[in-house]
């Protein structure tokens, strides 16, 4: 793909699987997917010990008129997961920059890992 149409390197496959409609199996994000497609693509994660969803709720890649509550909760129920909704924080997790975001992850990694183990 020519770099005019994309921030970063990609391929054409990989581009049409992030923005086209009803993406192929690589993509879970895509909020029209159907509740249904979700169950199919997440469901097996519910047959772990734990499973988090940890979602940047000020991810930059992430368009505006997406509800990103209603997308973390869907994901959530499909894959039987918690839900870790990172307020502030952005797709790599630089910011906030006191690194509350990275706390709060690596905090919910250590508790649910110390309850496996007991």
């Amino acid at each position: 793909m020519p770099r005019d149409a994309f921030w970063a390197p990609i391929t054409a496959e990989r581009f049409v699987s992030l923005y086209g409609q009803k993406a192929d199996g690589d993509s879970y994000f895509c909020s029209d997917l159907s509740d249904a497609e979700l169950d199919a693509r997440l469901g097996h994660l519910k047959e772990l010990e734990f499973a988090v969803c940890a979602y940047s709720m000020a991810d930059e890649y992430v368009p505006a008129y997406v509800d990103r509550d209603v997308v973390v909760d869907r994901l959530c129920k499909a894959g039987g997961m918690e839900a870790l909704k990172l307020a502030g924080a952005n797709h790599n997790l630089s910011l906030p920059e006191d690194g509350g975001a990275v706390e709060k992850l690596m905090e919910c990694i250590g508790r649910n890992l110390k309850a496996i183990d007991k």
